[in-house]
């Protein structure tokens, strides 16, 4: 028998993450570093993101959160996690498992090791704030 989640909370815990996303790679805070490293530039990341391909990306990335958030709440139900602390440890534990898989493509694509630095950074970042709300809401 499935654990009893809380499918609302994994909802707003993918929310989360695409509101953490939109923040991290705007040019407030890491955006004109991810272009430059990227090779993306901003001008065509405007125009991207009224496109069709871009639609398509956002929705699969929010598929994604959801699937993260999914399994990052069970995770923490089977690890007993209920704080916001457990949850941002737990959520950084998972972090770790992707960070991992994100090196090698970062360095089979020979892509500065910034770029990986913001990217992974963001996941982090992210998988923390998922846990801490999955722990104490799901």
């Amino acid at each position: 028998m499935p654990p009893p989640i809380n499918l609302l909370v994994v909802f707003g815990a993918a929310v989360a993450n695409m509101l953490i996303g939109m923040a991290w790679y705007s040019p407030a805070l890491f955006g004109k570093y991810w272009s430059a490293y990227s090779g993306v530039t901003l001008k065509k990341t405007g125009t991207m993101k009224k496109s069709e391909g871009a639609k398509k990306a956002y929705a699969a990335s929010f598929i994604g959160a959801i699937v993260t958030a999914y399994v990052l709440a069970y995770f923490l139900y089977y690890t007993g996690s209920t704080t916001v602390f457990e949850g941002a440890k737990k959520g950084a534990i998972m972090w770790a498992v992707v960070a991992a898989a994100m090196a090698g493509g970062a360095l089979l694509e020979n892509k500065p090791k910034e770029l990986f630095v913001i990217n992974s950074g963001y996941h982090l970042f992210s998988f923390m704030v998922m846990g801490a709300m999955l722990a104490v809401w799901a």
